[in-house]
């Protein structure tokens, strides 16, 4: 698909349309850079609902898009006449006709390439998306070891912590022991006398 034919061309129907930016983007749902972005070619696949939308809110169709591109497209590819050209291509279709058996051919096989890019799309987004998913299986893994062995070394400095406690009691209960039971010796012998 040329997408500079493209944009060229849906900027055709943007001025024949009287229609501002702003209320197309209110119609489709897209943002008004995204609308520019399709008009000057800088989205490399557009999405075909996106193309559907606009058009449609345009007061156009997927079908004349893509009839009007398979036509004249070879001879209009580098040309600036894109607008002047739409505009005849449309008034000899002044009126929406139904297709001729000859003429859907073509159509359909540009609608097919149209969904045969989009199905594209969806596979890349697809795989970008098991991507994202096994990086962040990854990443998850990986702080997961590290938070076990963070909350492993937090536990050894509080079980270290209270190793210490304890011999600390118990080194205080030893002390005041041995205190008590000298100061009961020493006021039940009146011999020794530490205390006087």
């Amino acid at each position: 698909m040329n997408n500079v034919l493209l944009g060229k061309t849906i900027r055709a129907m943007y001025k024949l349309s009287g229609k501002t930016l702003p209320q197309l983007s209110e119609e489709t749902g897209l943002t008004v850079d995204s609308i520019n972005n399709l008009f000057y070619a800088r989205i490399q696949k557009p999405g075909l609902a996106d193309l559907c939308a606009l058009t449609a809110a345009m007061g156009f169709s997927v079908a004349q898009l893509t009839d009007f591109m398979a036509q004249r497209g070879s001879e209009l590819a580098d040309s600036d006449n894109v607008a002047e050209a739409f505009t005849l291509f449309l008034s000899g279709d002044s009126e929406i006709q139904p297709v001729a058996a000859a003429e859907t051919v073509p159509v359909q096989q540009h609608e097919e390439k149209i969904a045969a890019q989009f199905r594209e799309q969806i596979e890349l987004l697809r795989m970008t998306g098991d991507k994202l998913e096994q990086h962040y299986n990854l990443c998850i893994t990986e702080l997961r070891s590290i938070h076990a062995k963070e909350m492993a070394r937090q536990d050894e400095i509080i079980a270290q912590n209270h190793r210490t406690i304890r011999r600390l009691r118990i080194a205080l209960i030893g002390v005041v022991a041995v205190f008590f039971i000298l100061s009961l010796v020493d006021v039940l012998n009146i011999n020794v006398g530490w205390l006087r």
